[in-house]
């Protein structure tokens, strides 16, 4: 029994259960006290007493959370009451239930569905945002487009690049405040602000989108979202942090590295088509292209980790900001290959080739030093 429970623990890819940080391929947020979490799927399946820190790809708040959330992925969707106030980036964020303090969210798409009642104050920004539901303070918008049907109890202000749609059914009792291109049309139904309706008009640098880029091809959302669970791996993972890639400068480690890194990458593939062959393994080939995604999704997240421990290598001595800060500098260096033409795009996928390798070369380490232990 023993031998398999450390089997089943080297199987799942980083994970680590240390007090209420957690870190893995799909994960259960801890209920009791403060949670900390980071994977490819975060979910809040029981009623968290305290506040979440969540990222990953995809994020599903399925129960009650009492405290604050702050949350970052590609996929945030909120099927549950949020106690005190909500703070969220990502791609996609839907919003499906009610939020008691304010909300500050940053996404491609956010939306807040007719079942949410916001009770604070809304900030969002977005490329596209659909808003309904209630709102009890103000509430401001902005983005390339804009539709809302909601109950506004105070004043709305929405500053657009592209287009606004106020629905008849919508109910603004304060102010609203439009900012918009000089050029564009604006139809606002008849009774549904009681208060005043202010137009101002954008200038020429106000509304071009290219704010949503620090660095071509990087957006803002994608960096923050690094930055957020590449942070929670390294404070979860410190060993792991700190030991990660110190094979790859060894002579002759460089070439075998990025051998397992390309091998990585193209095998998965091709096995599991073959094996959708077959009607008897189509299972098998579906969870090898699911554990392909992960390992492709956790190799570009980490290679920012990988450039930071070759040109300033992270130690155990470190303080935890100091970690971070490592990382973080590593990221933003390797985001800035994105400058160069061809051969940044070149040095990316060379690096993430590396941190596959890397991260494979990890774990067969870690698997010998159990079969030394006779665990395995």
């Amino acid at each position: 029994m023993k031998r398999f429970i450390f089997a089943v623990t080297f199987l799942l890819p980083l994970t680590v259960s240390a007090a209420n940080f957690q870190a893995g391929e799909a994960i259960e947020v801890d209920p009791v006290g403060n949670s900390y979490a980071a994977g490819n799927i975060v979910q809040v399946t029981s009623e968290v007493s305290g506040d979440v820190y969540l990222a990953g790809e995809t994020i599903n708040i399925n129960e009650r959370v009492r405290e604050d959330a702050f949350l970052a992925g590609k996929s945030v969707t909120i099927n549950a009451p949020i106690g005190d106030d909500l703070h969220v980036f990502g791609g996609t964020i839907i919003i499906n239930s009610d939020v008691r303090g304010d909300v500050i969210a940053f996404g491609s798409k956010v939306v807040i569905t007719p079942e949410s009642r916001i009770s604070g104050e809304v900030y969002i920004g977005g490329e596209s945002i659909t808003i309904n539901g209630q709102f009890d303070e103000e509430v401001q918008l902005s983005g390339s487009s804009v539709e809302t049907a909601g109950l506004f109890l105070k004043n709305l202000s929405v500053k657009v690049r592209r287009s606004v749609i106020i629905q008849p059914d919508a109910d603004i009792r304060g102010n609203l405040s439009l900012k918009t291109p000089e050029e564009m049309a604006v139809t606002v139904p008849e009774g549904v602000v009681r208060g005043e309706v202010v137009r101002e008009a954008l200038t020429v640098r106000e509304h071009k989108p290219k704010s949503l880029f620090l660095i071509p091809g990087v957006s803002i959302f994608s960096l923050l979202s690094r930055f957020v669970i590449g942070g929670i791996l390294i404070l979860c993972l410190r060993t792991f942090a700190c030991r990660f890639g110190e094979k790859l400068t060894a002579k002759g480690n460089f070439w075998r590295i990025l051998g397992i890194g390309f091998l990585t990458v193209i095998a998965p593939p091709i096995l599991a088509v073959l094996l959708f062959l077959p009607i008897l393994t189509i299972p098998l080939a579906a969870a090898l292209f699911v554990m392909w995604g992960v390992s492709l999704y956790f190799g570009s997240l980490l290679s920012g980790l990988l450039v930071a421990n070759l040109l300033f290598p992270l130690r155990k001595a470190d303080s935890p900001w100091m970690l971070l800060g490592k990382y973080f500098l590593g990221t933003v260096l390797l985001s800035l290959l994105h400058i160069v033409p061809i051969v940044g795009s070149l040095l990316i996928f060379i690096v993430c080739l590396l941190t596959l390798g890397s991260i494979l070369e990890y774990k067969m380490g870690a698997w010998k030093i159990l079969q030394k232990a006779h665990y395995l």
